[in-house]
């Protein structure tokens, strides 16, 4: 653990947190689990849940589940952290994709331009 990825939902869960202000505690007492866990998520030292279940009671809590573009990206990091492709992404062209990559053999560069490209609204 440690890496940006890694600690990149920690800190969006203290941000969103932090922004309802809301105490670690209230917030462990709102989803019912352990304050040290949530700690450990927020700085980067445990992986977040798996289970979409429970980051949609984190989301409720911290009031981003109706908020399409922020569960997303919420949901998104935890996936990436644990090395999960999200279920709402297309599986089928996951593969595709990387063997168009391997092929094409892109540079740095032009792969920071796709991802910029896939980024846009």
């Amino acid at each position: 653990m440690g890496t940006n990825v890694e600690t990149r939902f920690g800190e969006m869960l203290f941000e969103l947190r932090a922004s309802k202000r809301m105490s670690l505690r209230e917030f462990c007492r709102a989803v019912g689990v352990d304050s040290s866990n949530i700690s450990k998520i927020e700085r980067g030292k445990k992986k977040p849940p798996q289970n979409k279940e429970a980051l949609q009671k984190y989301a409720e809590v911290l009031g981003i589940l109706d908020d399409e573009k922020k569960w997303q990206e919420f949901y998104h990091s935890a996936c990436v952290v644990n090395n999960i492709i999200p279920d709402d992404v297309n599986k089928e062209i996951i593969p595709a994709f990387f063997r168009t990559v391997a092929k094409k053999k892109p540079t740095a560069k032009e792969l920071e331009k796709i991802i910029k490209f896939l980024n846009e609204d």
